[in-house]
């Protein structure tokens, strides 16, 4: 037999085995039924791997056969002509692995007989594994799952580990944009919707909400054209279970909203609190070194030293940053803006920058709200507000018909922040005036005690 014969025969046996797979019957076939049927052919391919990525353990689990599953993971025969979980079959079959085939036909009990036969990697991580594969599309197992309405393959995979990552792993979407909730919304699955938000409590992203809102449209039109009776009934039904689920689509997102506006006030508040804190602990500190200072004046040369330490301790204690007043040679005051600890890793950038803003005003708002919530992912904050600058120049009618309220909450915070720097920026002046002036009029009586000394001299 020549070696192409003999890979024809070896492809045959192959053909055989799935078929002997997909005749038994899943709800009644028993381990001696099994055995007596693939054994003798597995037997003859064991030196063999099977054709295009599909598997017995594909076959098995694309039949739901159970049976089958605990057969194959109790046999003796290798991993190599069993198949793995992981291994998908060819792209020209959609490269779906045993896992995706388990998912769409609904066998969920399947989930610890793939964990034993990946024994050697972490148990906490082999459901992660499994549930992240994916095929062609990008669908996960559980993407596949959930249109068929198997929700109890969904719930085994969150109750083998229930951690972030398998939050993730729901929240992922595909090649489409779909992700686990808006599969089970477009197809009407409330139940699986309900355990999604509830118990694994992923978070719904706008374009979910918009992507299911289009599904919704469609069916609408789509029932006009319905006319059998019974057709339409089932129909109707499901386009109410789909209204249904968007709805809690809208709640999540809107509740998530809401959430984001609140933490954002929070973390505002308790800025605000370092604030006065720090700002009455420099004021406290200043006027004592002020008061030093006044007693250390020997001479023109010595006043000059003192001042100019006064002003550079003074300008330190703010909060944000701090300023080394200069006077240029056409008798104007200079303030340099340096940095704090906070923001040395900021390059700092050119004074003519300070004046003139060259970002535009979307990145200004962003890098605004950052300043003060340095914690907290604001960019994703803002988008699930979909703040925009011109929502701050709205009239109130305006406001009142275009921003929700979470926006407007949101809004009134960055107006109040801003009259708020408004405020500092006034007292920050009129301290360096001060200190400025108090310089001056220093130095001038310094230079009137040394002329009326050297008039005494004459």
């Amino acid at each position: 037999m020549t070696e192409k014969e003999d890979d024809a025969a070896t492809k045959d046996v192959w053909n055989q085995v799935f078929l002997a797979i997909a005749s038994l019957d899943a709800s009644s076939c028993t381990e001696e039924e099994i055995r007596a049927k693939l054994d003798p052919l597995l037997s003859t391919v064991k030196e063999s791997e099977p054709p295009n990525g599909i598997s017995p353990l594909l076959v098995a689990s694309d039949k739901g056969n159970l049976k089958c599953l605990e057969y194959l993971l109790s046999s003796h025969y290798p991993v190599s002509v069993i198949g793995s979980p992981v291994t998908p079959s060819d792209s020209s079959h959609g490269g779906n692995t045993p896992v995706h085939h388990a998912a769409m036909a609904g066998c969920s009990d399947a989930w610890p007989i793939f964990a034993k036969l990946m024994a050697d990697d972490e148990a906490e991580a082999v459901y992660v594994t499994l549930g992240s594969l994916s095929n062609v599309n990008g669908d996960t197992p559980l993407q596949m799952a959930i249109p068929a309405g198997h929700g109890d393959f969904v719930r085994q995979f969150w109750s083998g580990n229930a951690t972030l990552q398998a939050r993730k792993i729901l929240q992922r979407p595909n090649q489409q944009g779909d992700t686990c909730a808006s599969l089970a919304c477009c197809h009407g699955h409330v139940d699986i919707l309900d355990f999604l938000l509830t118990t694994c409590q992923v978070q719904i992203r706008h374009e979910e909400v918009e992507s299911c809102q289009s599904t919704v449209d469609r069916m609408d039109g789509a029932l006009q054209s319905v006319t059998d009776p019974q057709v339409r009934a089932s129909f109707k039904d499901k386009q109410t279970r789909v209204h249904a689920c968007l709805t809690k689509l809208k709640d999540r997102l809107d509740q998530q909203v809401a959430q984001a506006a609140q933490e954002l006030m929070l973390l505002q508040d308790n800025n605000e609190g370092n604030h006065v804190v720090s700002a009455t602990s420099g004021t406290n500190k200043k006027k004592k070194k002020k008061r030093k200072s006044k007693g250390n004046s020997s001479n023109n040369k010595q006043t000059t030293i003192s001042k100019q330490e006064e002003i550079s301790k003074s300008a330190d204690q703010e909060e944000d940053s701090f300023c080394v007043v200069s006077r240029l040679e056409d008798g104007r005051v200079a303030v340099t803006v340096k940095p704090t600890a906070s923001q040395e890793d900021t390059p700092i950038l050119p004074q003519a920058s300070l004046l003139l803003p060259t970002a535009s005003p979307q990145t200004m708002l962003r890098q605004r709200m950052k300043e003060n919530h340095v914690d907290k992912d604001v960019d994703a904050v803002m988008d699930a507000l979909c703040l925009d600058v011109s929502m701050l120049l709205y009239t109130p009618h305006g406001m009142a018909l275009n921003l929700s309220p979470s926006q407007l909450d949101t809004v009134e915070q960055i107006l109040q922040k801003q009259s708020q720097s408004v405020r500092r920026a006034r007292e920050l002046q009129q301290r360096i005036h001060s200190v400025v002036s108090s310089s001056e009029t220093d130095d001038d009586q310094d230079n009137n005690n040394n002329n009326n000394n050297n008039e005494c001299t004459v």
